[in-house]
């Protein structure tokens, strides 16, 4: 009977060790599952960073263009002010002038006026 205890108990202990193999054995697979999918995500990770730093970069561009363009649209709108101004005050010595013009010419008819009077007054 103690012989078979004996048995019994390395049979006992191969089970165990087999067990403990078999543990370890599942340990290492899940191990190595999970460092394969830790490597996937720090892939997908840096992925994730060369694109946020391509956007980045690409909203500086764009930020830059933006202001280069607001700067270009500032300066014209400079440029088109100064333009009115100028064609505001060529537009009142126009005005002076007809004003002038039409001065000249009442008194040029009023003097007409007064010419033909007087040169019809002689022949009566």
């Amino acid at each position: 009977s103690g012989a078979t205890t004996i048995a019994e108990l390395h049979k006992l202990l191969a089970d165990k060790d087999a067990y403990i193999q078999t543990l370890r054995d599942s340990h290492q697979q899940s191990l190595a599952e999970k460092s394969k999918k830790l490597a996937e995500l720090r892939q997908e990770v840096a992925e994730k960073e060369t694109r946020l730093t391509a956007l980045r970069e690409s909203h500086k561009l764009s930020l830059g263009e933006w202001n280069k363009n607001k700067l270009n649209l500032i300066s014209e709108l400079s440029e088109k002010q100064t333009l009115l101004t100028s064609l505001k005050v060529a537009f009142k010595e126009q005005q002076q002038q007809l004003q002038a013009v039409k001065a000249q010419l009442t008194a040029a008819t009023e003097m007409a006026a007064c010419a033909e009077a007087t040169a019809v007054s002689p022949s009566q």
